[in-house]
């Protein structure tokens, strides 16, 4: 791992108060704010400064609307008015996920921590909003160990 990608790590760990669980190329984290979310962030090349987000928003039940796909598709494209992150819905595992990337530089590792921070906050507030919508959102946190 690159010098900044590990202060980068290092701050977001900090800003958002949580523990930080690094392996290879990707380091993990539940938010001390919402502990029902999980963070994962990811570095696939050693030569460049860019994290890839994945927030996990939590799983649906069963009974899922089938309205979901539509919808999701349509926040998707109010997001990419503003160039927001992007939802991703996977079938298999029932997992909402929010995704997005950013660049990291030595001189902006505080301002790196707050746009991670502001991402979690993003992915608390369309938490509530689909639980509003009927979705009820979880994670069973013992499940996914």
């Amino acid at each position: 791992m690159n010098f900044v990608i590990e202060q980068c790590l290092h701050q977001i760990s900090v800003t958002l108060n949580s523990e930080l669980n690094i392996e290879e190329h990707n380091a993990w984290l539940v938010p001390a704010e919402s502990p029902n979310l999980i963070l994962t962030m990811l570095w696939l090349d050693e030569e460049k400064d860019e994290l890839t987000l994945s927030l996990t928003l939590g799983t649906f039940d069963e009974h899922a609307h089938k309205q979901l796909a539509v919808e999701l598709l349509t926040a998707n494209l109010g997001l990419a008015v503003y160039r927001g992150p992007k939802l991703s819905y996977s079938p298999g595992s029932r997992f909402l996920t929010m995704l997005d990337s950013l660049l990291c530089h030595p001189n902006t590792i505080v301002e790196t921590g707050e746009a991670v921070a502001d991402f979690v906050r993003y992915g608390i507030e369309i938490c509530e909003k689909m639980n509003e919508q009927g979705y009820n959102l979880h994670i069973d946190m013992a499940a996914s160990k």
